[in-house]
């Protein structure tokens, strides 16, 4: 696990994919970046670095969404009003209508959150996940403060 300091941003790509404990924690936005996975589909990856005191601090973990990549080049991208990020957007910050405002992930830069992780241990057709490739991710994000 490659942990940075809190100044520090780095390309998402550069990061392994952590396992870390279950459960509750407190987190800060670092950087998100758009992807296509094999298969087609199209994600919004976005790191949260752990802020809590604990062996896990430092360490990225991703929360991943579906959305429509716009433009590759500039890696600008969409989410329709009632998707999932757009549920999670509003819970978090409930001034923000997605039908008129366009989505800015500086709202998040600098934000303590509480996030829920968990251990990805089946992949996508449900198949099991031998231990060692096992990853965290972010299930969800509860709170900003």
């Amino acid at each position: 696990m490659k942990k940075i300091t809190q100044d520090e941003c780095v390309l998402c790509d550069e990061v392994a994919m952590p396992h870390i404990a279950d459960g509750e924690y407190e987190a800060v936005y670092k950087c998100h970046e758009v992807f296509v996975m094999y298969g087609g589909a199209q994600k919004l990856r976005t790191m949260f670095q752990i802020a809590d005191q604990s062996e896990y601090s430092g360490v990225l973990v991703p929360k991943f969404w579906s959305i429509k990549i716009v433009n590759k080049k500039n890696g600008s991208w969409s989410a329709g009003s009632r998707s999932a990020f757009a549920r999670d957007f509003c819970s978090l910050f409930p001034d923000f209508n997605p039908r008129k405002e366009r989505v800015s992930m500086s709202r998040l830069k600098g934000k303590l959150v509480s996030i829920r992780v968990v251990t990805v241990d089946k992949d996508r057709a449900g198949r099991p996940i031998p231990e060692y490739l096992r990853y965290s991710k972010i299930k969800e994000i509860t709170h900003v403060g």
